[in-house]
């Protein structure tokens, strides 16, 4: 198995002008090419959600995945089935985050595919 450490996001610079790494869990920093033991070649990111999306790509083409089965719920009659597809589309993916260790988590989640339950909910 050729492993790859995961990518995590490291804030850096003054408070004041704010910049963000993408490093992985060997030490390596990303330079926007490629992986470099050198600090000074990291490449730089204003945002930091745009440095998390740099290290998601990083990792897309190995990444592992698994299901889970999320439950929906909503006053009753306030949303037909294919308004609410519509509406969770929109949103697009989320990305969880550890608060101290920026390791990010990708989900996605295919709105197609929600289906009315007939059960009373709780």
């Amino acid at each position: 198995m050729n492993y790859t450490p995961p990518a995590s996001v490291r804030r850096v610079c003054d408070p004041r002008w704010r910049r963000f790494i993408v490093m992985d869990g060997s030490g390596h920093y990303w330079t926007g090419t490629a992986w470099s033991d050198d600090p000074v070649n990291a490449m730089l990111y204003l945002r930091e959600s745009d440095a998390m999306r740099a290290g998601l790509q990083l990792h897309e083409g190995c990444a592992a995945r698994y299901k889970a089965t999320i439950t929906i719920s909503v006053g009753n009659g306030e949303w037909k089935l294919e308004d609410l597809q519509k509406h969770l589309k929109e949103l697009g993916r989320f990305i969880l985050m550890k608060s101290q260790e920026t390791r990010a988590v990708k989900v996605e989640i295919n709105w197609d595919g929600l289906k009315a339950d007939d059960q009373d909910v709780d």
